[in-house]
């Protein structure tokens, strides 16, 4: 439960930061629109949205879990829900990886 406290902390910190870096552009909100104004944020600001990306994974699909198992008991259902949490927050943290790195000009 300590890592779930730790990462919603993280999470309020990242996500202002986030909202802050891509609404308070220089230019203002009517600049922040543009796809180039945006991938500039990325370039320098990558690495932020990664660690952002991760905690927020974790947070969510490891909270979805614990709710989960608490419905129901037994071995079997709570090894299927954490295997299926698992493949859904792992499918979410590669696709999201994906888009940052596409915005940093990495991937196509």
């Amino acid at each position: 439960m300590l890592l779930q406290y730790l990462t919603g902390a993280g999470i309020l910190v990242l996500g202002a930061s986030h909202f802050a870096l891509l609404t308070l552009i220089p230019g203002g909100f009517g600049s922040a629109l543009g796809f180039s104004e945006v991938q500039g944020v990325y370039l320098a600001y990558g690495l932020l949205f990664e660690l952002f990306l991760t905690l927020l994974s974790y947070h969510v699909f490891n909270g979805f879990r614990k709710v989960l198992v608490e419905l129901r008991q037994g071995k079997t259902y709570e090894m299927a829900v954490t295997w299926l949490v698992f493949l859904g927050g792992a499918a979410t943290f590669l696709w999201g990886t994906r888009t940052i790195l596409i915005f940093m000009g990495l991937f196509h």
